[in-house]
């Protein structure tokens, strides 16, 4: 049987099923509990086809907005995005006396997306390669632990994508980062709308660069640099080339440093990235 809607800020009880605190139903998913035989509790919820979900626990509660020992559980599931429309994960058994609270996080692809990566599932399908120096790699923050180099948070969630994630980039460095297929068969025109950090020694051969790759590998063009210092985390919009459309093409970040200048900054970083259709 359905039990009540909670939000993405709304707690269920895990031994009843029951919601215990939510706010508009607008802001959330619908999302409900049911129990087997054997007494364990099966999460349900309506999910968006290729969105990741975060599932928070919490094994104290007293109220809206006062939690105690939360932690999230399950990270980025499923890994690779919802398959379909409803989305369901056991919790386990549930118990009378140990009360256990859950909520829901998601993250969906805008409608009519062609690509989007939140890196909430810990960047399934992006190959790495590394010849020397720093790498790249996904990673999650703690909210509880202060930053000393980097982003002091990802641009949205738990996750984002970096070199060398909480450490300074190494001197020599060449890494990629390379997306899964992107397919623009049919497509006249597309754009690229991606969050990007940067921490790059400036003028002395640090570099970050933007390219589209074909599905054989070859360079279509190079779409974006990264060089200098932001303001914090900064929106990059750009169109992909023409030469792309009608493929399958891949999203290629790949940095650079030289050994001429030894560095404590942090890198590239980035997050949230869409890639939306010509209107």
């Amino acid at each position: 049987m359905a039990k009540p809607l909670f939000t993405k800020a709304g707690w269920i009880l895990l031994a009843t099923g029951c919601l215990v605190a939510g706010f508009a139903r607008g802001q959330g998913i619908r999302a409900w509990m049911t129990f087997r035989a054997d007494d364990h509790a099966i999460l349900r919820w309506e999910s968006v086809p290729g969105g990741i979900y975060h599932i928070e626990r919490s094994g104290g509660f007293t109220g809206a907005g006062d939690l105690a020992g939360w932690e999230y559980d399950f990270l980025g599931f499923p890994p690779t995005g919802a398959a379909g429309s409803e989305s369901s994960i056991d919790l386990g058994e549930r118990s009378a006396v140990t009360p256990v609270f859950y909520r829901l996080h998601g993250y969906e692809p805008p409608a009519g997306s062609l690509f989007y990566e939140s890196f909430e599932g810990g960047g399934a399908g992006w190959t790495r390669f590394t010849s020397a120096g720093s790498a790249w790699s996904t990673a999650m923050w703690d909210p509880s632990c202060p930053m000393t180099i980097g982003p002091e948070s990802p641009r949205s969630g738990l996750f984002a994508a970096g070199t060398d994630v909480f450490a300074a980039y190494a001197p020599d460095t060449t890494a990629r980062f390379e997306s899964p297929l992107i397919d623009l068969a049919g497509q006249t025109g597309a754009t690229l709308t991606f969050w990007e950090w940067r921490e790059i020694e400036e003028g002395f051969g640090d570099l970050g660069v933007l390219g589209v790759f074909d599905g054989a590998g070859n360079l279509v063009e190079n779409i974006h640099l990264a060089d200098g210092v932001s303001a914090g985390w900064t929106e990059v919009t750009v169109p992909l080339p023409a030469a792309a459309m009608g493929l399958q093409v891949r999203l290629r970040f790949t940095f650079l440093s030289d050994g001429a200048n030894a560095s404590d900054m942090a890198g590239w970083y980035i997050d949230d990235l869409c890639v939306m259709p010509a209107p």
